[in-house]
This record gives structure tokens, C-alpha cells and sequence, in this order.
């Protein structure tokens, strides 16, 4: 068990959740790819609300320190210029150009790549409220929560509370420190809550209800509980924290996650193919983060 209780949710805790989830992700959509079991849809889902969770506590944890100071220049330089840069690449590649689906993307309105809307869509709401209602950030992220619940589809609906649920670890961040000996509770209720609601989503008369908002509710219930389980690795795990290779995927998270969409639709299960997967998302998300990298100087030295 991690014995330095301090170290829970610092940068190099929650970058080494991010190295976790990004595998996580990895290897499930691989398997899902490969039409294995619909069980792995679960695990990829896990962990994207991980990632959700750490920018939902980053950005709150960034606001107690610096307020709202560069923002989105922050956002613009870290997520959306980045996105441009791939989603154009990725279009140009795929030669098939489309602009209204172009459109759609640049502006996170309908998205192949949800992930990156929902999160653009979270900052935004957080920065409206700390603007213009700071006293009442946590409420109008809830209320972003129950609108995303009811008007998106599953895949973004399951994931509605969780940087709402980061914003609040970070406004309590003081207990938890304070309270070691309660995490393992946070572990188990978070098993006994998902797994609950896993097992009661399998109950056919309850699955025939898949697609509506009735199936949301219960999905909601499943993601996060069981992504207390990769948020807490770390900390029952402390060589994880350790591990160089899961350092540098933390760090690379972003690259990590657009670079391997593309490739891992061409890899089959041969060892051949998967060779030439990890090859290809290696030197491709190598040469991504540097670009970023260049262009976060670049835009910082210019101001």
C-alpha cells in the first residue's frame, strides 16, 4: 500500500492514472476492434472516466492557485490546437474531405471524436461559472451533469457527473488528505456500487431498455464507481508511480489517445500487425507530442 499518504492526487499520482487509463484504453479498443467480447467496451469506458475525473480536479486545483489567468489560452495551446492539427492531418490522410463534418468537429458540436467535445464543453461550462457565479460553480456543473444525462447519447450520458465529481475531490481535497483511512471505503463502495448496477443492466428485462434515458441512469451509476479503482492503482500500487514507461504515457496521454484511433481500425491479431501497432503509435505519438510541444514555446514566447 502506498505509505506516503501526501502523495495521493499530486502530479505524479494522477499523471501516473493517466499513463493507466490511456493503456487501458488502448489495449480495449483493440479488443473491441477485434470483435472479441462486448465486455471490453466496459474497461475503455472506465477509463475515460478517469481521465474526465483528473481534468475536472486538475482544472479546479489550477483555479485555487492561479484563478482564471490564461485559460484558454491554457485549453487552446494544450487540447484544441493540438486537435486541429490531428483532425486536419487525419483528413487529409483519409481523402475524404467533408465540410460540414468538418465544421462539426473544429467546433465540438458533433464529434467522431466525443471525447475531446465533451471535455472542451466541460471547461466551458466551468469557466462560466467561475466567471460569472464563482459561489456557485458546483451547482451549475450539476446542472451541466443532469443536461448531458438527458439530452446525449450513452457513450457521452455515462460520463456526465465525473469532472464535476473532480471538481468536488479538489474542494475536499483537504478531508481526504486528512482521512487516509477512509480511501479504502471509497474503493469498496465504488466496486459494490458499479458492479451492482453492472449486473443489474444484464437483467434482460432491464437491457431491452438500451438507448434510453432509463438504460443513462443506470449506466452512469457503473462508470465512475468502477473508475475509483484506476484513480486508487497508484496508491495501493506505489511502483506504479514509479514506472517510467507509465510516466511517459501519462504525459503523452492526449497523443496517446487521438495517434492510436486510426492505426488500431488497420491491426489485426496477428503479432505481426500488433508489432507494427505499437511501432507505428509509438513513433507517431513521439512525433505529435513534440510538434505540441514546439507549438506550446512558440505561442508562449510569443506573448
Amino acid at each position: 500500500m502506498q505509505q506516503d499518504n501526501n502523495i495521493i492526487l499530486s502530479y505524479s499520482y494522477t499523471n501516473t492514472v493517466r499513463g493507466i487509463a490511456a493503456l487501458i484504453i488502448i489495449i480495449s479498443h483493440l479488443l473491441i476492434h477485434w470483435n472479441i467480447s462486448r465486455i471490453f467496451n466496459l474497461p475503455a469506458s472506465v477509463a475515460v472516466s478517469a481521465f474526465l475525473f483528473l481534468s475536472g480536479y486538475g482544472i479546479n486545483e489550477s483555479y485555487k492557485k492561479h484563478g482564471l489567468k490564461k485559460f484558454w489560452i491554457k485549453k487552446i495551446n494544450k487540447i484544441i490546437i493540438p486537435f486541429y492539427l490531428y483532425y486536419t492531418v487525419l483528413t487529409l490522410l483519409r481523402n475524404n474531405y467533408d465540410t460540414n463534418t468538418f465544421i462539426h468537429e473544429i467546433t465540438f458540436t458533433k464529434n467522431e471524436f466525443w471525447y475531446i467535445a465533451f471535455l472542451i464543453r466541460s471547461y466551458l461550462f466551468y469557466w462560466i461559472s467561475r466567471k460569472i457565479f464563482p459561489q456557485h460553480t458546483l451547482i451549475i456543473l450539476t446542472l451541466f451533469g443532469i443536461i448531458s444525462l438527458n439530452i446525449f447519447e450513452h457513450i457521452e450520458a455515462e460520463q456526465s457527473f465525473c469532472f464535476l465529481l473532480g471538481v468536488i475531490t479538489s474542494e475536499k481535497k483537504g478531508i481526504i488528505e486528512q482521512s487516509p483511512q477512509n480511501i479504502k471505503y471509497y474503493l469498496i463502495g465504488g466496486i459494490i456500487i458499479g458492479i451492482t448496477f453492472l449486473l443489474l443492466k444484464e437483467i434482460p428485462t432491464i437491457h431491452q431498455y438500451k438507448g434510453t434515458l432509463l438504460y443513462n441512469y443506470i449506466l452512469v451509476m457503473i462508470k465512475f464507481p468502477l473508475a475509483i479503482v484506476i484513480i486508487l492503482m497508484p496508491y495501493y500500487f506505489n511502483i506504479l508511480i514509479n514506472n517510467k514507461f507509465i510516466h511517459i504515457c501519462g504525459i503523452a496521454s492526449l497523443e496517446l489517445y487521438l495517434v492510436h484511433l486510426p492505426i488500431s481500425f488497420n491491426t489485426d491479431m496477428t503479432i505481426g500487425s500488433i508489432t507494427l501497432f505499437i511501432i507505428k503509435t509509438t513513433i507517431f505519438t513521439y512525433i505529435f507530442y513534440h510538434i505540441n510541444q514546439i507549438i506550446k514555446t512558440c505561442t508562449t514566447i510569443s506573448k
